[in-house]
């Protein structure tokens, strides 16, 4: 018993004296880089730093340096910054519009190819350019405008306002055939950084941003709602028998605009081999409608069939708004492609095929929808 304990505490004395010692002191964290165009084709990185240092007040830095490369401009902070420049806690990357527009292969290969760079690491296209978003003053209390824009996406991630767009579903998409990458676009408003809208990509290469209306129907036709949330406007006149009079008579010229929540959805695609681009969606929708706009009598039950059956032709005509976006850029982002090849053979259809047959989709949507509570807010 007694040569055990000794030899155990030999081996911990020998383990801790190998160990490399980190201490936080000498380091800084980089948290969020943001690449936009140089001057002379250059590229310029800026890096939003945490440092821990006693003797400052200001734990948040930014280093910006401009270089050939995204390793170059790695050694220009290193020769800027008064510690080493440890990127093992990255969790955001920005890059500018005109970048994404020109193609983000390079970029996003050499994040995959880093082994100290964690592969759940969100990227994000900024309005215009990318830098301006890691000098904002308001984080709410976060340590880093980097950190700052990692709880957001996070956010709104988990509330299903955005698509995932971490690294490794990036690369996913982009090498996957019958589908294409979406990525968050930020913008700064009031010295804030905000959620803008969706960048929709062709291969590597960013080809349009969604209207922020339209990002609901895209994550619908992507994933299931659990809890997804939507404002629809519908024609007041289309249910003035179901209005209280007074409320009629006081908005008759107003839309009847309500609110739903608690949205739970299912999808399922359906195809015929040989004809990929004839696709028929049924989606189911269930919710909660929590405000309306106008006051309604919403003992009768005929009111509720006519707004179920007012949303579906509404949530349909959107789909096919959404559709006509796709078909104009030459994009898929919902993997109409994949879900064909998954369906009737990998082998059926490459994707140089399914990139000229995208903008001949006809997509037809049946939309059930079910209301099953009406917890109503005037």
């Amino acid at each position: 018993m007694k040569k055990t304990t000794i030899t155990l505490c030999i081996i911990c004395i020998l383990v801790s004296g190998c160990a490399d010692k980190n201490y936080l002191e000498k380091m800084s964290i980089v948290t969020g880089i943001a690449y936009d165009k140089g001057e002379e084709n250059l590229l310029r990185g800026t890096l939003s730093i945490l440092q821990f240092d006693p003797a400052s007040p200001n734990i948040s830095h930014i280093i910006t340096g401009e270089n050939d490369t995204t390793k170059g401009i790695r050694i220009h902070a290193d020769r800027e910054a008064s510690h080493e420049i440890v990127m093992g806690q990255l969790r955001v990357v920005l890059y500018s519009t005109a970048l994404a527009e020109n193609g983000l292969l390079s970029l996003t290969d050499t994040l995959a190819r880093d082994p100290n760079i964690t592969d759940l690491l969100y990227l994000t296209i900024a309005k215009g350019e990318a830098g301006k978003l890691l000098q904002p003053e308001s984080t709410e209390g976060a340590p880093t405008p980097g950190n700052y824009i990692q709880r957001l996406i996070e956010k709104n991630v988990a509330n299903e306002q955005l698509p995932e767009s971490n690294l490794h579903k990036f690369n996913h998409d982009l090498y996957d055939i019958g589908i294409d990458p979406v990525l968050p676009l930020l913008d700064i408003e009031e010295e804030k950084t905000k959620v803008y809208s969706v960048a929709l990509f062709q291969d590597d290469r960013m080809v349009t941003a969604l209207d922020p209306d339209m990002i609901f129907y895209l994550l619908l036709l992507k994933n299931p709602y659990r809890k997804g949330k939507l404002q629809l406007s519908l024609d007041a006149e289309d249910f003035k028998d179901y209005i209280r009079e007074e409320s009629y008579e006081e908005n008759k010229d107003t839309p009847l605009d309500i609110a739903l929540q608690q949205i739970r959805s299912s999808s399922t695609f359906h195809s015929r081999k040989g004809e990929p681009a004839k696709q028929t969606v049924r989606i189911s929708l269930k919710q909660r409608l929590l405000e309306s706009t106008l006051q309604l009598h919403f003992q009768d039950e005929q009111l509720i069939k006519k707004l179920e059956q007012a949303i579906e032709e509404e949530v349909k005509e959107k789909l096919e708004e959404f559709m006509e976006i796709l078909k104009d850029h030459e994009t898929d982002p919902i993997g109409f492609g994949k879900r064909y090849r998954s369906a009737h053979g990998k082998n059926l259809l490459n994707d140089e095929e399914w990139r000229s047959r995208i903008k001949d989709l006809d997509v037809t949507f049946e939309v059930n929808v079910e209301l099953q509570r009406y917890g109503i807010i005037d």
